[in-house]
């Protein structure tokens, strides 16, 4: 598994005023709340919904809120934080008991942090960035508050008094990243998990001598499952597909049924669940490069 990236070792970088002078936080990255863009009437769709045209985090502190991400609905309340990429379709429906800050962002804003970093550590951070949904546990969601506090988010007022603290704006937006890997992480462990599962049922269905399941959609619908979830289990524990796999079963069985049973190759094929012998027989080359009879004769 690989290490996530250290966010916070890169928020010193940000905290000087030599580094700031390359990155204009006003271009680059801007934070607001819910209700000063709300107020404003900045992003709202006819439908009454807000929008994000750029790379977006918001981390929801007030109320509750329904948003959309690419058709994937959200329920959303104090603690939770949602991604959205410019290139994705989001909407999120607010209301005057709602509220939470919003981060935004140009890609520009994230390579300096990409430089400073690993190749393995780049890759992490990219796939962090996809990540669309987390919950803050205890401790970030105290951290994030007192970040946000210590931005001046005045008592009763819909936004942040200007200028905003650039160094707490970064630390606020790396602490929602960071966050965000950790469900990542979550969420591949699970993933690698659901997938072992898969495998190991995919494996006992194919050593059962099944001998007519000679296809993935044969052998998803055995194991209820979608023949994509099937195929994704497998290649992420093989390197192969369930078709190879199956193939390469169904070939042992029929070199085994060949050399030990006395029946003719018209019935062997019948007994893999090949429509015809000619079939039978055509697989039967490519795997072996001989046909059935040529494999039986040379093996007496």
């Amino acid at each position: 598994m690989s290490a996530r990236p250290n966010f916070e070792a890169s928020i010193p970088h940000y905290s000087g005023i030599e580094p700031m002078t390359t990155i204009s936080v006003k271009r680059e990255i801007e934070v607001s709340t819910i209700r000063e863009l709300y107020g404003n009437g900045e992003g709202i769709d006819e439908d009454g919904s807000m929008h994000f045209n750029s790379h977006t985090l918001v981390v929801f502190t007030e109320g509750e809120i329904s948003a959309s991400v690419d058709g994937t609905q959200y329920t959303c309340h104090r603690g939770c934080v949602l991604n959205v990429s410019p290139h994705q379709n989001s909407h999120m429906w607010v209301n005057a008991a709602s509220n939470g800050v919003v981060i935004t962002f140009s890609k520009s804003w994230i390579l300096p942090i990409l430089g400073q970093t690993s190749h393995t550590e780049q890759s992490e951070l990219l796939r962090v960035l996809r990540m669309t949904f987390c919950e803050l546990n205890p401790e970030e969601l105290a951290q994030c508050l007192t970040i946000t506090n210590s931005m001046q988010m005045a008592q009763g007022r819909n936004g942040f008094s200007k200028p905003v603290d650039e160094a707490q704006t970064y630390r606020l937006a790396l602490l929602l990243l960071t966050a965000l890997g950790n469900k990542s992480e979550q969420a591949q462990t699970k993933a690698r998990e659901n997938h072992n599962f898969i495998y190991r049922a995919f494996q006992k269905h194919l050593e059962s001598n099944e001998l007519n399941l000679r296809t993935a959609k044969q052998m998803a619908r055995k194991l209820n499952i979608s023949e994509k979830g099937l195929y994704r289990a497998v290649l992420a524990c093989t390197g192969r597909t369930p078709k190879q796999l199956i193939d390469d079963r169904t070939a042992l069985e029929a070199k085994r049924l060949l050399l030990f049973m006395n029946s003719s190759v018209e019935s062997v094929a019948m007994m893999l669940g090949f429509s015809d012998a000619a079939n039978f027989a055509r697989f039967f080359h490519r795997m072996t490069g001989m046909t059935p009879r040529e494999f039986r004769k040379g093996n007496k």
